[in-house]
């Protein structure tokens, strides 16, 4: 798990979110970054909230999607570098958010059918993380 290294995106590391008032954490979009994520931000944002992305990068046009949000919208954009399959990013970005919209997966039907256990595992890494409540027995705390 990498941050971006982008300056318009503050760093999630030192002053955590997880300070601020339940109202002022951002939303988790996962997939953020993709063609249906990126849309659903720029609307969040438009609406004056902060959203926090997590997204590994690898469709093509991800970092342009990346790119043209934090120039229209600078600092209320955060991205989590980072694959669904990371236990602990995801774990990560859901207690640093208020909401969670879960929108990753791998995208191209073709790589699905070429590799359907990768395929598989990207679905069931966010699945196994993604709903289990922050502070839960689920999620491993106490």
């Amino acid at each position: 798990m990498t941050m971006f290294p982008h300056p318009a995106i503050r760093p999630l590391a030192g002053a955590s979110i997880t300070r601020r008032s339940q109202l002022r954490r951002p939303v988790l979009i996962t997939g953020g970054c993709g063609f249906i994520g990126a849309r659903l931000a720029e609307s969040y944002l438009a609406e004056g909230e902060e959203v926090l992305l997590l997204d590994n990068l690898s469709r093509p046009g991800a970092a342009a999607a990346r790119d043209g949000l934090i120039a229209r919208h600078g600092t209320r954009v955060q991205l989590l570098s980072g694959d669904l399959r990371d236990e602990e990013a995801v774990r990560r970005a859901v207690r640093e958010s208020r909401a969670v919209i879960h929108l990753g997966a791998q995208t191209a039907v073709a790589a699905s059918l070429d590799r359907p256990l990768a395929d598989f595992d990207i679905t069931r890494g966010a699945r196994s993380t993604c709903w289990k409540r922050p502070g839960s027995k689920a999620a491993g705390s106490r």
